[in-house]
């Protein structure tokens, strides 16, 4: 039970480390010279949010909130918090796929590791939420 608690963690862990990395994110700009320009920044930067790329940003905010979540779910383990991890798990994966509405252009290496850790995330919570049930009935 512990571990899957502590497998969310590592996963979101994991994937906050992703997002702090300067090459995540990418903005395409407009070149006078045929191929456009290809730039790469955090998932933290606000810059994203500036040049309307709202996904990386909504995705760094999800995962850090997860993350908070979780380790509160590590101690106390009720079954509002466990739900509240799964549908944020889920958020944070459906706005980490938002760059792909851009085209895969706008997604690197780096973006779908990320999809993929929270996808992991995803999972464990929801062994953990159904190894959590209750039976009342004795």
């Amino acid at each position: 039970m512990k571990l899957k608690r502590i497998s969310v963690f590592l996963f979101t862990l994991a994937a906050i480390i992703l997002e702090a990395l300067p090459f995540s994110a990418v903005l395409n700009f407009a070149n006078p010279y045929g191929e456009p320009h290809r730039a790469l920044f955090s998932y933290f930067d606000p810059i994203n949010i500036g040049y309307a790329n709202f996904g990386p940003f909504l995705t760094a905010a999800l995962t850090t909130a997860l993350a908070v979540l979780t380790l509160i779910c590590c101690f106390i383990g009720r079954r509002g918090i466990i739900v509240a991890v799964t549908v944020l798990s889920a958020s944070a994966v459906a706005t980490s796929l938002m760059p792909l509405m851009f085209g895969p252009r706008y997604m690197t290496a780096t973006g779908f590791a990320i999809t993929g850790c929270l996808v992991g995330a995803f999972i464990f919570s929801l062994f953990f939420l159904k190894s959590s049930r209750i039976s009342y009935n004795k």
